[in-house]
């Protein structure tokens, strides 16, 4: 007397096994999505912001006349957050890195 079936209805595990790649995929789908539209916008973002930083240096002259300390002020802050927000995006869109490497 065997204890195991003959025939193994596979079927069943097959099913499961597809609706989990598939909600997989479509959670990767969803993510990269998501991420193409962040890279945008925080493209568009940098952009516009670097526009209105130039905008003020140039219009300083004649226009506004900010001191020096404002100016450097607004440079350093403005490097500060470009850079940083330069570092979010590519940390979000390509993870791991060096915990990956590490472990291998």
């Amino acid at each position: 007397m065997t204890r195991f079936p003959l025939e193994l209805d596979t079927t069943r595990a097959e099913n499961e096994n597809n609706t989990l790649f598939n909600a997989i995929k479509r959670r990767y789908d969803e993510t990269t999505d998501l991420r193409n539209i962040l890279a945008k916008v925080f493209t568009i973002l940098i952009t516009f912001w670097l526009l209105a930083v130039m905008l003020l240096l140039t219009g300083n002259t004649a226009t506004y006349k900010l001191s020096d300390s404002v100016l450097i002020t607004l440079l350093t802050t403005t490097t500060i957050q470009i850079l940083g927000m330069m570092v979010i995006i590519l940390f979000d869109l390509f993870p791991g890195g060096k915990k990956e490497k590490s472990k291998e």
